[in-house]
């Protein structure tokens, strides 16, 4: 029975996969990339990949997906007697998931030679594409913390470890892979909060070696850059569109606009609780939110992009908002950070908007 069971999944599983690889694109706000056209790395940096017809996301160093009309999402693994425990695993992604033309990457740092991996959208093809750099520090050791950031074709990466600051590109078509911004990322400085890539535009926040915070732009074709502002700590989450960087100020309870141009704050809506990250999309602003410094009554505050208060959903303990798709919110349980629930788009503002319940199959470990 078990053997019956498992050979079913697998048959299940590369149907799945494969109906979500093969789906013709179609026009979205969101594209990044030509292929597919739904295509949209989180800007909140989680590895939540969303297609025309499914999503692909990274748990516990593992690949899951699902359709995007029936959530449930399941481990993309059809291999026979796999323990699901290793690299050896069809699922395994390491400590990154990236999407191009017709592939899935992972970065994968254990072992002699750290890699990236090119890998079927059906999990069954891991091949090795391009060596994950391991710049020296000072002291003479290499390795250190690891960020990724997969956009437009390339997979970007920082390195720090003990004075040394090193970010590199690799390109997704051919694997070639350079330094770049070797004059501006010293060993006494490091990244605050990330990458935010905007086409050719990229933005980030440099920690100094004075202790201030500055925010620097720039565009990837030439890797010039130029300083923008300094950063205020109040700031927890923003975007940048256009000429425009959006934030909300937690200090102040209030949304802000900075002018890249002129340097000029324009504040909109105060709030009288606290709040967090805030995500941005084409309609909406989506707030979390909570009474007191206890973090008491937590929930998700909906705001259309005039700034005017919509909704508040109430959170169950523990939960957070994972990934802003092009027709729903889907929400994660902490610590485990499996997806868990979803609210349709839809259902903002109608009254009837609650969190609905994702399937939780046995596959999903």
């Amino acid at each position: 029975m078990k053997k019956s069971i498992l050979i079913l999944l697998s048959v299940l599983l590369v149907i799945a996969a494969s109906s979500c690889a093969l789906s013709a694109p179609r026009k979205s706000n969101h594209s990044d990339l030509p292929d597919p056209s739904l295509f949209r790395q989180q800007d909140r940096g989680d590895f939540f990949i969303e297609t025309d017809n499914c999503y692909y996301y990274a748990n516990d160093q593992k690949i899951y997906f699902s359709s995007n009309d029936e959530l449930a999402f399941y481990l993309l693994c059809n291999k026979p007697n796999c323990t699901h425990n290793d690299e050896n695993c069809n699922a395994y992604t390491g400590f990154g998931l990236g999407y191009w033309n017709g592939h899935l990457y992972g970065a994968i740092l254990f072992g002699e030679t750290p890699y990236f991996a090119q890998i079927d959208l059906d999990g069954n093809e891991h091949r090795k594409f391009a060596d994950i750099e391991m710049p020296l520090n000072p002291a003479g050791t290499a390795g250190g913390g690891y960020d990724f950031y997969f956009h437009n074709g390339y997979v970007y990466y920082n390195v720090r470890n003990e004075g040394l600051n090193a970010f590199f590109q690799t390109n997704l078509a051919t694997g070639k892979t350079e330094r770049v911004l070797e004059d501006l990322l010293r060993g006494d400085t490091w990244i605050r909060s990330g990458f935010h890539f905007i086409d050719t535009k990229f933005y980030f926040v440099l920690w100094e070696e004075d202790g201030s915070y500055v925010m620097y732009g720039g565009d990837t074709e030439t890797w010039e850059y130029r300083r923008i502002r300094d950063w205020p700590s109040e700031i927890r989450s923003w975007m940048v569109e256009g000429d425009t960087h959006y934030y909300y100020a937690s200090d102040r309870a209030i949304f802000c606009e900075y002018d890249l141009t002129t340097g000029e704050e324009k504040t909109f809506s105060q709030q009288d609780y606290h709040g967090g990250a805030a995500n941005y999309d084409d309609d909406y602003i989506y707030l979390t939110t909570w009474d007191d410094d206890s973090f008491g009554n937590m929930g998700l505050s909906i705001f259309d992009r005039n700034y005017q208060f919509i909704q508040r959903i109430d959170y169950q303990p523990n939960q957070d908002l994972l990934y802003d798709a092009q027709d729903k919110l889907i929400f994660t349980d902490l610590p485990s950070q499996k997806a868990t629930k979803y609210l349709p788009k839809s259902a903002i503002g109608t009254g009837e908007a609650e969190l609905l319940p994702i399937e939780n199959p046995y596959s999903y470990r």
